[in-house]
C-alpha cells in the first residue's frame, strides 16, 4: 500500500465520520431523545453510509481517473 492509498482511505473515513456526526446532530435537533435504540440507529446509519460511499467510489473511480477520491 502506498502513502497515497493510505491518505485516500483516511480521507474517506474522515468524510464518513463527518457525515455521521452531521446526521447525529440533525437527529438530536429533531427528536431530542436519548435511548439505546438511538445509538443502534446511528451506528446502522453510519454503516449504511460507509457502504454506499465505498460502492459509489468504486463505481466512479474507473470513470474518472486522477480524481480526488
Amino acid at each position: 500500500m502506498s502513502l497515497a492509498n493510505l491518505f485516500n482511505l483516511f480521507l474517506q473515513g474522515l468524510l464518513i465520520l463527518i457525515i455521521g456526526g452531521f446526521i447525529f446532530l440533525v437527529y438530536r435537533l429533531i427528536f431530542k431523545r436519548e435511548n439505546v435504540m438511538f445509538l443502534f440507529n446511528l451506528l446502522f446509519g453510519i454503516a449504511v453510509l460507509g457502504i454506499v460511499y465505498t460502492l459509489l467510489v468504486q463505481f466512479i473511480k474507473p470513470l474518472t481517473t486522477n480524481s480526488f477520491f
